[in-house]
């Protein structure tokens, strides 16, 4: 026996109810209530840990070895760094967190979802919390320029750039790498909007209006990229496997959305003084990704910096000079020296072609299964599961954004679920309930 509420496990309470803060927070507000998350974080492991040793949930061997060797490795790079006399003091710990305690902590996080119910709970979260997010964003940048009253709810969003030029719209929040992620997921959700409740399918179109809306006046290139890559998937996609009458249904559906995005767009732009919001969004990507924009320099001189350092010795070349190494005349951030914001560049120089080589496969073997599964079943949640992932993954190629516990923590979920499901060994029910 085990305790249950209006039919529900207890456990499913709690995951429900700990698991949505967490989430939420930490993907919401990445920069504020540290210790408030970290506790969560720590009840949620704990609680995944203790439920699935009393249950004795099976999982392949090889993952424990993939985590060990994982942790090995990049803890014998960041030994050798120290030993080559690079800096490692106080602020320099995270890095033990984003190397030594995300991969376990997103391991047990992501074997909440062994259990059949709990993942289509990652679909609901994504699209009620995605557009929650996304309209929260909104609301704090107009509460910033005072267009409408701060809420208390506003004080949760931090505005890291707020900057309006004719040849520069930058108003950002700092929460940009969850919608790199989310929106993505939620422009190719629209294929098989039928496939979804009503509440979740209108949910989803206030999401995609409002995650674009956010994405023109934000001036994230990367964002912008990224959704109209997503819609050209999207596009492609509905021209080749739809009927006439569908194509005609979507191309309406897209003509009303974007009347709805462009007076959406010309009111916020109003509200704060924006003469042509597309205008200055089109000529900020323009600008950005131009020879004089600064962040293009300063990111072009830490890349050739960091190259040339990697090729200067044949050790370096295959280990690298340490996790905690660094380019001491082109540095990104004079505290934590080893944080680049070209990641990939800066974790070939720091790891060597085994370090990248050892993030390539990892990821390439969560991307992997959901290939498979989306060429085999047309599943088009796998699909859109893949673009986010793979959306994410490129962004943080100019954006150290694989740091993120959450991030890991969603692969191993499909991973493991995916793993359950294939072999059959999916708990709907428990055999043995820590309530007895």
């Amino acid at each position: 026996m085990y305790i249950k509420v209006n039919g529900r496990n207890t456990i499913d309470i709690l995951y429900l109810l700990i698991g949505t803060i967490w989430l939420f927070l930490v993907m919401a507000v990445p920069r504020a209530y540290a210790g408030t998350k970290t506790a969560l974080l720590v009840l949620l492991c704990g609680i995944s840990f203790m439920e699935n040793l009393y249950c004795k949930t099976r999982v392949k061997k090889t993952y424990y070895v993939a985590i060990i060797g994982f942790i090995g490795y990049f803890g014998f790079s960041l030994f050798y760094g120290i030993l080559s006399g690079y800096k490692f003091a106080s602020v320099d710990y995270a890095l033990v967190n984003y190397y030594f305690i995300t991969p376990i902590a997103s391991f047990f996080l992501g074997m909440i979802f062994t259990k059949k119910k709990r993942w289509e709970y990652i679909e609901s979260f994504l699209i009620y919390g995605g557009t929650t997010i996304t309209i929260l964003n909104i609301g704090a940048i107009m509460a910033n320029f005072g267009v409408i009253p701060k809420l208390a709810v506003f004080n949760l969003m931090y505005v890291s750039s707020a900057v309006i030029k004719s040849n520069e719209l930058s108003l950002r929040m700092s929460n940009e790498p969850a919608l790199i992620f989310i929106l993505p997921y939620m422009i190719t959700m629209l294929y098989s909007t039928k496939t979804l409740s009503k509440p979740k399918r209108y949910c989803l179109y206030v999401g995609v209006i409002a995650g674009c809306s956010y994405a023109v006046i934000s001036g994230r290139k990367t964002l912008e990229i990224l959704m109209a890559g997503a819609f050209f998937i999207l596009a492609i996609r509905i021209m080749r496997k739809c009927s006439a009458k569908i194509l005609l249904k979507s191309i309406a559906a897209v003509l009303v959305g974007g009347i709805f995005l462009y007076y959406a767009m010309n009111y916020i732009g109003k509200t704060l003084n924006i003469t042509n919001v597309f205008q200055q969004a089109i000529n900020t990507v323009i600008y950005g990704l131009s020879s004089k924009a600064i962040g293009t320099q300063k990111r072009g001189g830490n890349i050739t910096a960091l190259l040339n350092g990697w090729l200067n010795s044949f050790h370096g070349v295959f280990i690298g000079h340490g996790l905690n190494s660094y380019v001491s005349t082109s540095l990104a951030n004079k505290s934590t020296m080893w944080s680049y914001e070209v990641y990939y560049h800066a974790l070939l120089y720091q790891c060597g072609l085994i370090g990248i080589g050892i993030i390539i496969f990892v990821l390439w073997s969560f991307i992997k299964p959901l290939w498979k599964r989306m060429a085999k079943s047309h599943d088009n949640k796998c699909f859109s599961y893949t673009v986010a992932i793979v959306s994410f993954v490129v962004a943080g190629g100019t954006n150290p954004m694989l740091y993120y516990v959450w991030f890991w923590a969603f692969l191993w979920a499909e991973k493991l679920h995916y793993d359950g499901e294939d072999n059959g060994i999916l708990k709907n029910e428990y055999s043995n309930i820590l309530f007895p």
